[in-house]
């Protein structure tokens, strides 16, 4: 995977989510050995033929939902030996005691898509397949969904498991800055020690951090590329492209070409590579094209 190209010291297989970002978000520290899986609320949308799954963009849960929404989880599973972290709005954490013998798939694989045909496989599949509709049930009576409908806002309609694991004891990355939205990959920074940020809304906010840190090789991950790659909604995946052209790849090629930065290289959620130096942008004869245009 493209993640795995910039930090060593990760098995092959699944990338232990919820381990990672469970220590990006301070629950857990770098010495932790427990067992950790995101279970992201979801909505869930029908269109013309089946249930799609929608992501969680427009949920914006508050605090004390999330909260009452965690008591009411952990009092359910208690017996399970379950313990539920609900500490962001778009990203929840459970500790296992054990790790599941299943593979998951990214919720940013899911979106778009119908939920029903990415499911976890495995030897252990129907046990989660069965906690998976136990937390649909939970959420369907849950007064923080009554209440949203009430007031007319999107409610939480199920959960996703993915990215189960322990965090990984031994990584390193030759990246010396990451700016990037995942809490996995900040993850990963912390436990190579390197220093990261969030993902601002564009270029001119982040490239002073860069000449300050004086970096040699930073990297900017924007995970939502693959959402959007997802997406069947195509003017919707346009009006996203063209955002990315202006906010993020008009000012890169400025700095390349004002020589703040030695060269752009660019790795797609589709395993393609484009590299970018000023020599590059001497040959004329490549005609600019904007995506609109395209």
């Amino acid at each position: 995977s493209v993640i795995k190209s910039h930090f060593s010291g990760l098995k092959s297989g699944e990338l232990p989510a919820g381990a990672l970002g469970a220590l990006s978000l301070g629950i857990i520290e770098k010495e932790n050995k427990q067992v950790w899986m995101r279970v992201d609320p979801i909505q869930v949308h029908m269109d013309a033929r089946e249930a799609v799954c929608a992501g969680n963009r427009f949920l914006n849960l508050e605090s004390d939902e999330l909260q009452s929404l965690e008591d009411s989880f952990n009092d359910y599973f208690k017996d399970e030996g379950f313990q539920f972290y609900f500490k962001d709005p778009k990203a929840w954490y459970l500790c296992l005691q054990k790790q599941p013998d299943i593979g998951t798939n990214a919720l940013a694989d899911v979106e778009g898509k119908p939920p029903h045909l990415m499911l976890p496989t495995g030897p252990d599949q129907s046990f989660w397949h069965t906690k998976l509709t136990e937390c649909q049930m939970l959420l369907k009576t849950h007064a923080v969904n009554q209440n949203r409908v009430k007031h007319k806002k999107p409610t939480v309609d199920s959960v996703w498991f993915w990215g189960p694991g322990r965090l990984p004891s031994d990584v390193k990355t030759y990246l010396d800055y990451v700016c990037t939205n995942s809490q996995p990959i900040q993850g990963l920074c912390a436990l190579a020690g390197i220093d990261f940020m969030s993902l601002p809304e564009d270029y001119k906010h982040l490239e002073k951090n860069l000449l300050n840190n004086q970096c040699e090789t930073a990297a900017i991950m924007d995970t939502r590329f693959k959402r959007y790659h997802n997406f069947s909604n195509l003017s919707e995946r346009q009006e996203r492209l063209n955002f990315y052209e202006k906010a993020w790849f008009t000012p890169l090629l400025a700095s390349l070409q004002e020589g703040k930065i030695k060269s752009i290289v660019i790795d797609g959620c589709d395993g393609k590579r484009f590299y970018l130096t000023k020599r590059h942008l001497r040959y004329f004869w490549r005609r600019n094209q904007n995506y609109a245009a395209i």
